[in-house]
């Protein structure tokens, strides 16, 4: 263990190199000794090991020592996407468009496993140097096998209608309502308002509809899933790069898509160098 990153009321995460593995890794010491507790660290560590994509924090292994457990992830400099948003205000456009192909293919990832997120918000959601994206914080997630008696459990805010409607059956589409806040607040700075969704000038109209679209009430009005939003926000791409993409998008699979986003995302929208500074986060131990 070499220096702590972060904390909060669920424990520590710590930069540290595993001696074994021979690689900097991101330590998560969880302060729960409960049986509930350990059951939901349990949960997060084999859900997020069945999903294996860029986009996806990986998680390595898992273990207690003196009452204690912790689990071993990924190392990513940079920061979550809430940080940013306290230093910054607001993100561009074109970078939300970014963030969004790539959320989208790491959660079209996680559902392909029957894995459903239910709490994807900014601090879940890592961005590193480079300006790529991890999904992070699987511990109240649920297979798809689970979705007709989940708990009432998540983020205020950021949990779609179903989640908080006892019994309500839970589909891919409650993660894209979270998609669509989380891409709303990367615009405006603040949490959407029920009935009031304003958009700055230099938003797209795709990129506008497709978040109206995603924040219905009702889940059958939203996209079917991270990947029909994925297709609709290359829309939002600059002309030259939707000539050069949608021939190819025609005539390949969906799942051929899904495949592919983050690396489409790098290439359409070109980042800006020392957008972020270089510092070390991993995901939240407060969440």
């Amino acid at each position: 263990m070499i220096t702590r990153i972060g904390h909060g009321g669920m424990g520590e995460v710590w930069h540290a190199d595993d001696l074994v593995l021979q690689t900097p890794v991101a330590l998560k010491l969880i302060s729960s000794t409960s049986e509930q507790g350990r059951e939901r660290i349990l949960n997060e560590v084999r859900l997020a090991r069945q999903i294996t994509h860029p986009a996806v924090c990986r998680v390595f292994d898992i273990a207690q020592t003196e009452g204690r457990v912790f689990y071993s992830m990924e190392l990513v400099h940079g920061e979550d996407l809430a940080t940013l948003l306290r230093r910054v205000g607001r993100l561009p456009a074109q970078k939300v468009v970014d963030i969004a192909l790539q959320l989208c293919a790491g959660l079209a990832a996680a559902h392909a496993q029957g894995v459903l997120h239910r709490d994807l918000k900014p601090a879940n959601v890592l961005i590193d140097e480079n300006g790529s994206v991890r999904i992070t914080d699987f511990g109240i997630a649920i297979t798809t096998d689970e979705t007709g008696h989940h708990a009432l459990i998540g983020t205020p805010g950021y949990m779609s209608p179903e989640q908080l409607t006892p019994g309500a059956p839970l589909s891919e589409r409650s993660d894209v309502y979270a998609v669509g806040v989380v891409l709303y607040e990367l615009l405006a700075g603040a949490l959407p308002s029920p009935g009031s969704l304003a958009f700055g000038p230099d938003v797209p109209p795709e990129l506008e509809q497709v978040i109206v679209q995603a924040l219905a009430q009702d889940p059958r009005d939203r996209p079917a899933s991270p990947a029909a939003i994925a297709e609709r926000l290359l829309m939002a791409a600059p002309a030259t790069s939707r000539r050069r993409i949608w021939p190819w998008l025609g005539a390949a699979a969906v799942a051929a898509v899904v495949g592919v986003l983050a690396v489409l995302s790098a290439s359409l929208f070109p980042r800006q160098a020392h957008a972020l500074p270089t510092m070390t986060r991993s995901s939240s131990p407060t969440s």
